[in-house]
Order: C-alpha cells, then sequence, then structure tokens
C-alpha cells in the first residue's frame, strides 16, 4: 500500500522538477540573449556556448540573470 503511495509521489515530484527546469530555461531564454544555448534536460539546465565562464565572470547583465536560480 505505501509502496504505491511513494511511487505515485516520485513521479509527481519528477513532473514538478521537469516543469520547474523547463520554466527557469524559458525565462533564462527571455532574460539572457546572445550566442548561450540553454537546455533543460533530466540532470537539470545546461548552459553552454563561447566563453561562457568569461561572460559569466564580467558581465553584469549575465550574472544578475543568474543569480536568483544559482544556489
Amino acid at each position: 500500500m505505501f509502496e504505491s503511495l511513494m511511487e505515485r509521489a516520485k513521479r509527481a515530484a519528477e513532473r514538478r522538477a521537469a516543469a520547474r527546469a523547463l520554466g527557469l530555461a524559458e525565462a533564462l531564454v527571455e532574460r539572457i540573449s546572445g550566442d548561450v544555448e540553454i537546455a533543460a534536460g533530466a540532470d537539470g539546465l545546461r548552459l553552454s556556448g563561447p566563453s561562457l565562464k568569461r561572460r559569466l565572470t564580467l558581465d553584469p547583465r549575465f550574472r544578475w540573470a543568474l543569480a536568483g536560480w544559482l544556489r
């Protein structure tokens, strides 16, 4: 009895996590322009692009766009 309840709770949590990741990806796409690619996957969000580390360090708009989500 409890196994089925736990399985349903696990599936619901996974659906919520996937929806949250997609929502964050969409919000980041709106805030971050340029050649940065944002992809939502099973393990979270993946940002990729040229000079990403440098842009995160030096570009204040990029840094502030990510500040609320990187914890």
